[in-house]
């Protein structure tokens, strides 16, 4: 079994577009029955990971800092890894 994962990189809050793209994965995620994961990085991390928890079934935050594209990929590459 495959995990779904989302990534929401640097939203300002869980919203509208965020609430999308989770209700998508959970159905996908649903539909294959796989566990719905979604990356977080952003500097609201801590409330976008909170409102996310309600939807997917694990929640992994990314402390970065400042976004930096090539060290947030290789961030997500590594989380998809394990």
């Amino acid at each position: 079994m495959n995990d779904v994962v989302i990534c929401l990189v640097n939203p300002a809050a869980f919203d509208r577009a965020a609430q999308g793209l989770a209700g998508c994965g959970r159905r996908l995620a649903d539909h294959t029955g796989s566990q719905l994961k979604a990356i977080v990085l952003s500097p609201q991390s801590p409330t976008v990971a909170q409102d996310a928890a309600r939807v997917v079934d694990e929640v992994v935050v990314l402390d970065q800092g400042d976004y930096q594209p090539e060290t947030a990929l290789s961030a997500f590459a590594e989380v998809c890894r394990q």
